[in-house]
């Protein structure tokens, strides 16, 4: 689901028991903090929070094996240049007929093994590696010429937009807990 800032503060607002004001009476200051602004400022601090490290279920995963640039390929290893507003990797498919490959961290003990030829991808299942804004994927065995299959991963939406689902929605009310 797609949510403008405005949608998110009021929907921020109702979960807090801040909306719906009486209609019945009217009440106006101009010397108090502007409570919307307040609230987008915390609003977009925690969706950029939630898009870099909440739960994959929150957010809305989107293929992005079509933008892949492909910067180099070998038997066993190929490496792709990822499109700009990639925030993280969830599931990355060589071939979608094969398990998905094993994302792991740089850095770690399983994505430094990659590195030797002899020990490359784990129990079968290919290796990928997001190292910046390239992402290497390792097999035992030859990958294909063309680019993997599916890339699941979030990424920055469009200024002004949020993409959560219904999940994610529920974790607004958290925000000032």
């Amino acid at each position: 689901m797609t949510y403008t800032l405005q949608q998110l503060i009021d929907e921020w607002k109702l979960r807090r028991g801040l909306e719906p004001v009486r209609s019945d009476a009217a009440f106006h200051r101009f010397d108090a903090l502007d409570i919307d602004t307040y609230i987008g400022r915390l609003v977009d601090k925690w969706y950029h929070s939630l898009l870099d490290s909440g739960p994959d279920t929150a957010l809305i995963a989107h293929d992005i094996a079509p933008q892949l640039i492909p910067v180099s390929h070998a038997a066993t290893k190929a490496v792709y240049r990822l499109p700009d507003g990639c925030r993280r990797l969830l599931q990355v498919d060589v071939d979608v007929s094969l398990p998905p490959a094993v994302i792991a961290e740089p850095g770690s003990t399983l994505a430094r093994s990659q590195e030797c030829p002899f020990a490359r991808g784990k129990g079968g299942a290919p290796v990928a590696v997001r190292y910046g804004d390239l992402l290497h994927v390792y097999s035992f065995t030859t990958l294909p010429d063309a680019p993997p299959d599916r890339v699941l991963a979030i990424v920055t939406p469009p200024e002004g937009i949020y993409e959560l689902s219904a999940e994610g929605l529920d974790s607004i009310a958290d925000i000032l807990s």
